[in-house]
């Protein structure tokens, strides 16, 4: 994959979760206890990681998932990009970010079945309500 396809692979994705974040565009990503909400931060990794799956990407490869996925979060929430990734790697297990990363893809493999076409997945709008 080469760099214009990852440009618009990033772009594409930024544009699917700022569609979902429309109504809740004056919260903050931040979470009380400091970092991204951990829900939120994990939706957004499992969203990522269920599109690259799709074409038959693996997030594990080290040009392709942590590369889109610090790019989409940048484009997502600039300046505070090496901050949210910081945490989402530090935090891959904790049980939040990985609920988080479950409903984000599978939020995005059900929005690809055709009974579900143009209905908007909502689960990141939700996670960034959430007040932890």
């Amino acid at each position: 994959m080469n760099d214009e396809e990852k440009s618009a692979m990033v772009d594409a994705i930024a544009a699917l979760l700022a569609l979902k974040m429309i109504i809740v565009s004056d919260r903050s990503m931040d979470s009380q206890a400091g970092g991204p909400k951990p829900q939120a931060i994990g939706y957004v990794y499992g969203h990522v990681d269920a599109v690259l799956r799709t074409k038959g990407l693996d997030m594990a490869t080290t040009g392709i998932g942590p590369q889109i996925t610090f790019q989409v979060i940048r484009r997502l929430w600039p300046g505070k990009e090496a901050a949210y990734f910081g945490f989402l790697m530090q935090n891959l297990s904790n049980p939040l970010v990985l609920s988080g990363m479950m409903h984000g893809g599978q939020q995005y493999l059900d929005s690809l079945k055709p009974q579900n076409s143009g209905i908007v997945p909502m689960g990141l709008a939700r996670y960034m309500l959430a007040e932890k």
